[in-house]
């Protein structure tokens, strides 16, 4: 039951942060839709090198609180940290097809939350 409840609620907490940081930390909104698609692009076209760590601050700080949430419920399973490391790199890997990024931007979103994730695989604490 740990095991389930860790992975609901780090998942929710650390999408939660995620969406938090990005709708507050973005400097213009662009309203979500498929129609919005091109305006978003467009918006990005002006993006600068700090533009960008707004987005990576919400991946990783999302991955991070979902993770260490998962962790204080379930001290003695890897499951949950396998299923919200797989889910959010999963999702990375998506955006990094849908959402035009700089090179280096790629890079550092996936390399940093693998970081992550592998800490907490290493964290695992047996009875």
């Amino acid at each position: 039951m740990k095991v389930i409840l860790a992975t609901v609620i780090g998942l929710i907490v650390g999408n939660g942060v995620n969406l938090a940081i990005i709708n507050f930390g973005m400097p213009t909104q662009v309203e979500a839709g498929v129609d919005q698609y091109e305006a978003m692009l467009e918006m990005m076209k002006s993006f600068t090198t700090m533009d960008y760590m707004i987005p990576l601050a919400a991946h990783v700080f999302g991955i991070l609180v979902g993770l260490i949430i998962a962790r204080l419920i379930c001290k003695t399973s890897n499951v949950p940290i396998y299923i919200i490391g797989g889910l959010h790199m999963f999702a990375t890997v998506i955006n990094i097809f849908i959402i035009p990024a700089p090179s280096w931007f790629i890079v550092v979103d996936l390399i940093l939350p693998i970081l992550i994730i592998l800490y907490f695989l290493r964290t695992k604490r047996n009875k």
